[in-house]
């Protein structure tokens, strides 16, 4: 017995080719021969070296064939693009595209196959496409890091001096971000659509993509905030005064203008520019004084500005018998509008905006040297911590801090191997900024944490854990 079978020859003219079997017929089995349209298999995908390759597999009976399209337009080998296909098998097909960089701006790369029966297509992402258009650029020591128009955050490793293009690819990271700000000493500070402020940390040479972190936002709107002894308190545009409890701010039965908490106590003006403290459940009068800022944060001493801007100061042994009508309040020299004090010096600001710094200041001797030196700047406000820790707001709402060489780490005024750096060389000290698009009306800091207001709404930081709520 003779077998044969067919082979199509030209199937759309119907012609065939007969084919003679010379093995005998118990060595045959039925033979079942399906026509398939094309599939496009789940592991087409693209990687990313120094450049981009895409991988298309498809399987289909008759022998499909496989078609790249970009952005809706089919393509061949070029000097941008190169095309390579492998035969799998009787019935299945391998195709790869490798493309420049400057060609992977688009998203929409189509692999497309089809036979005689049927096609099929599927879209590839580009794992660098989000990359190719960026609205905001920065570089730091380490890397350089980026953000697109649609707020995708990408890093670029290995920049360096010599080679600015570093690693040649960008990275995502995952999160939605405005903007994005690298400093000189690697620490990454970002901004989200809601204004609010995150920072990257764990970032270094070896790890300059850093690690993922934490931030909480404080529900309630204030006006003016104050933290000090791990208390956060503040008052509204209605001048109702709010601590901050647990996990919101619970209202207490006080109308003032401004409140603060630190070592002299909790104490606060009010509308009329008197002075009340805390003490035996209730704000009790401090008569003899009118101020309209006032603040505790030195050791036990209280300072505040006049309605007219002068400067007044009260030892610590006055302030812990209870201020009475005839207190030896202390005038200082000058005008400010707002004096803020930590445990190595006080700071302030005057109506121009001209930053000054008042030294040696301690519980006996609320005055410190006698003078106040000028440094360089301009602030609307500025704010010392229980630490040291110099925070300011300028007029344009910016949030900065005093920095010492370039690092957000020490500052003025605080001490190093237990020695006080209030030297003159600390003058040279630049303040930097940390971003904040919708601006800043106030701002406070203690125990690491930093409070700040932004039209109205309260947000918690802290500097080692900035803001982190999709920023991974």
């Amino acid at each position: 017995m003779t077998v044969f079978c067919m082979r199509a020859q030209n199937e759309a003219a119907g012609t065939y080719e007969s084919l003679q079997l010379s093995a005998p017929p118990s060595e045959y089995e039925t033979l079942n021969i399906s026509r398939d349209a094309p599939k496009i298999s789940n592991s087409s995908s693209c990687i990313r070296t120094n450049v981009t390759v895409c991988f298309c597999e498809a399987d289909g009976n008759p022998f499909p064939e496989l078609r790249w399209h970009l952005s809706g337009r089919p393509v061949t080998n070029s000097s941008n693009m190169f095309i390579s296909e492998e035969r799998l098998s009787s019935t299945g097909l391998r195709s790869s595209i490798t493309l420049l960089q400057s060609l992977t701006h688009t998203s929409t790369l189509q692999c497309v196959s089809n036979n005689t029966h049927g096609n099929a297509s599927q879209l590839l992402h580009l794992p660098s496409s989000v990359a190719r258009k960026l609205k905001y650029y920065s570089c730091g020591p380490y890397s350089c890091w980026g953000v697109n128009t649609a707020g995708n955050i990408v890093i670029r490793r290995g920049v360096n001096g010599v080679s600015c293009g570093g690693s040649g690819v960008f990275d995502v990271v995952s999160g939605s971000m405005s903007m994005v700000e690298v400093a000189t000493d690697g620490s990454i500070f970002a901004i989200d659509n809601q204004g609010s402020l995150f920072q990257r940390t764990g970032v270094s040479s070896s790890n300059p993509i850093g690690t993922a972190l934490n931030c909480e936002v404080i529900p309630g709107t204030l006006k003016q905030i104050d933290a000090g002894l791990g208390i956060v308190g503040g008052v509204n545009d209605e001048n109702e005064v709010f601590l901050f409890l647990g996990t919101r701010f619970e209202k207490i039965n006080s109308s003032l203008k401004h409140f603060t908490v630190g070592p002299a106590g909790q104490l606060g003006a009010d509308s009329l520019n008197n002075v009340f403290k805390f003490a035996d459940g209730s704000f009790q009068p401090i008569p003899g004084i009118q101020l309209k800022q006032v603040d505790a944060g030195g050791d036990q001493i209280i300072v505040g500005v006049s309605p007219i801007d002068d400067v007044f100061c009260l030892n610590k042994d006055a302030n812990n018998v209870r201020p009475s009508g005839d207190a030896p309040w202390v005038q200082l020299a000058g005008k400010l509008k707002y004096y803020s004090c930590g445990p190595y010096s006080c700071w302030g600001v005057n109506a121009a905006g001209n930053i000054v710094i008042r030294r040696s200041v301690t519980g006996a001797s609320c005055g410190g040297l006698g003078a106040f030196e000028a440094v360089a700047g301009s602030l609307s406000m500025v704010e010392v911590s229980s630490d040291g820790n110099i925070f300011g707001v300028d007029a344009q709402g910016n949030l900065l801090q005093r920095k010492e060489n370039g690092k957000f780490s020490q500052t003025e005024g605080t001490e190093r191997n237990g020695q006080n750096t209030n030297e003159s060389e600390s003058l040279q000290i630049l303040l930097a900024h940390i971003a904040y698009p919708n601006g800043l009306k106030h701002v406070t800091f203690d125990r690491k944490r930093l409070c700040v207001i932004s039209d109205g709404s309260i947000r918690r930081h802290v500097p080692e854990k900035l803001c982190v709520e999709s920023f991974h």
